[in-house]
């Protein structure tokens, strides 16, 4: 089974105008959409599109929700990339927990049948707005071997702690024992925000599932409230607010990263 679980930390870095860090643990489940039924068979307090105390539920993720996950994603992915990838999808995502689910982002690795990389699609979800937008990466154009990266600008609206006239540069290493994301932000051509996930595989069982959910068993709870609770701190310490440039907005937007060469 390709599908599993990470576990690990994320580490918030802020440098400008002011400092401000914090690191919280975390899990992730890494989900092949061809194997999700076996998935969650494996507990009885896991379910696919049934209430249980952690389960799938269509609506959390990216497209028409009446339709298969893994066609909606792999549809956007060739719209943007200009070709078909036919292989697996695996994500890397939260599921709802206790019936809560929020999650910052939810990454697609979508492979070839060789099980070679060919893209990644970065779904991103803002709160309280419940925006969704996705960056498409073309895995092809890699930079290294082992890990693939890409630049693009900000176009989408998610801390109001920072404007719209950033730039991204991200990092993925492919999924294995040791899972990575980095994501420096620059304003200008200096960083001013980094941000990483680091994780670990822990294979997936029974026993596993059961003990994440007894670990992190308010697992969206805790990063929703993370959230605000930051958000007070920098306010507190006189960051810059920015409005939402359409705060009446309520739709999934799309963008391809610009890779870098």
């Amino acid at each position: 089974m390709n599908s599993c679980l990470y576990q690990g930390s994320v580490v918030h870095s802020r440098s400008l105008p002011k400092k401000h860090y914090f690191k919280y643990n975390l899990f992730l489940v890494y989900l092949d959409l061809d194997e999700i039924e076996n998935f969650f068979s494996m507990s009885r307090f896991w379910s696919y599109l049934k209430r249980n105390l952690c389960y799938f539920k269509r609506s959390d993720y990216h497209g028409d929700t009446s339709k298969d996950l893994k066609d909606e994603v792999l549809n956007t992915v060739a719209k943007h990339l200009g070709r078909n990838t036919d292989g697996p999808v695996r994500m890397l995502t939260s599921l709802r927990y206790f019936g809560h689910c929020f999650n910052p982002v939810t990454f697609y690795y979508c492979f070839n049948k060789n099980n070679e990389i060919e893209a990644i699609m970065a779904e991103i979800e803002n709160t309280p707005w419940g925006e969704r937008f996705c960056y498409v990466v073309d895995a092809r154009k890699s930079l290294s071997v082992n890990d693939i990266e890409a630049a693009f600008k900000k176009e989408f609206h998610v801390s109001p702690f920072f404007p719209m006239s950033l730039a991204y540069q991200w990092s993925f290493s492919l999924p294995s024992e040791v899972l990575k994301i980095k994501m420096d932000t620059f304003d200008k051509d200096e960083s001013v925000f980094f941000a990483s996930m680091n994780l670990k595989k822990v294979q997936a069982s029974k026993k596993s599932l059961n003990r994440m959910l007894l670990k992190f068993p308010f697992m969206t709870v805790k990063v929703v409230l993370g959230i605000y609770f930051q958000a007070f701190k920098l306010w507190v310490k006189g960051i810059p607010f920015y409005d939402h440039p359409n705060p009446d907005s309520r739709r999934s937007l799309f963008s391809q990263a610009n890779i870098k060469e």
